[in-house]
């Protein structure tokens, strides 16, 4: 017995060894792609330039783990492509065995042409997808326990079938105007979607929008008497009082835009399976 024992510690190892991990303490200058097999990815170098107009990869299944404080960035003309597929997502997490929020600080998309998120979770983010003029299609991703799940300037795209729950804010959108359909925004520490100045427009539309402590839309420096389209949404009640109450805009006596949601719903469209999976229930 004794003998067996000792001959299967190596086995242990070697499979541990199998998997290892790829220290990431430097630029990506060509096209690379990060696999489950050579991850995970431990990101140590502040910030992880992608540069030259290349594309870094990343296959369902990788786990991307920042130390503290580490972003990976796109400098102009370069993507990120993380396709994740159902049960085998991408991760963007801590790589501090008790996560916090805000442990590490971003991926940033920065004029982009191509990149692409889906099937991504992100936990413990401070700023944890960060696009700056890229219009880059979100879908069916997780944000959970970050300081701000998506952080939007200056962009467009679509946020489709994702969840955000548990952030400090759910979006912020600073002079962006996406599309955010089919979506789990809930339980925020303050605000759902915070909305800065008179060219953010979102439409919002049968999205859950609950329990976020200030706010589920909040719209903040409009100048112009402009409307935010949030339309057959479902916020937590069916009654109009208790939804304008979880709004703020120029009813409230705060800037000059409003909130238009008209058609709201009277049921929850949409239900979480998992933290990291919506399941649509209707078409």
């Amino acid at each position: 017995m004794r003998g067996w024992v000792v001959g299967m510690i190596p086995l242990f190892l070697l499979a541990a060894a199998a998997r290892g991990e790829e220290i990431i303490d430097r630029n990506i200058l060509t096209d690379e792609t990060w696999t489950a097999a050579a991850g995970p990815y431990i990101i140590e170098k502040d910030p992880v330039e992608i540069k030259n107009g290349s594309t870094l990869t990343i296959e369902p299944g990788v786990e991307v783990r920042f130390e503290a404080g580490r972003s990976i960035e796109t400098l102009v003309g370069s993507s990120i492509v993380a396709v994740g597929a159902s049960g085998d997502s991408i991760r963007f997490m801590s790589n501090d065995p008790s996560p916090a929020e805000g442990d590490w600080t971003s991926v940033l998309v920065f004029s982009s042409p191509s990149s692409e998120f889906q099937y991504c979770v992100f936990t413990h983010g401070q700023y944890a997808l960060t696009l700056t003029d890229s219009d880059t299609p979100v879908t069916r991703c997780a944000f959970r326990d970050c300081s701000f799940g998506i952080y939007m300037t200056d962009s467009s795209g679509t946020v489709s079938e994702s969840s955000f729950r548990g952030c400090g804010e759910g979006l912020r959108l600073i002079r962006a105007s996406p599309l955010i359909e089919k979506s789990w925004i809930a339980g925020s520490g303050s605000i759902g979607i915070m909305c800065y100045f008179d060219t953010s427009l979102p439409v919002v539309w049968r999205c859950n929008l609950v329990d976020n402590t200030d706010y589920n839309i909040q719209l903040n420096g409009y100048g112009d008497a402009v409307t935010v389209t949030a339309q057959e949404n479902w916020w937590g009640s069916a009654d109009e009082n208790t939804i304008r109450a979880t709004i703020r805009d120029a009813e409230d006596g705060w800037g000059d835009a409003t909130v238009d949601y008209s058609g709201w719903l009277t049921d929850v469209p949409l239900e979480v399976r998992t933290w990291g999976a919506i399941k649509v229930l209707f078409k």
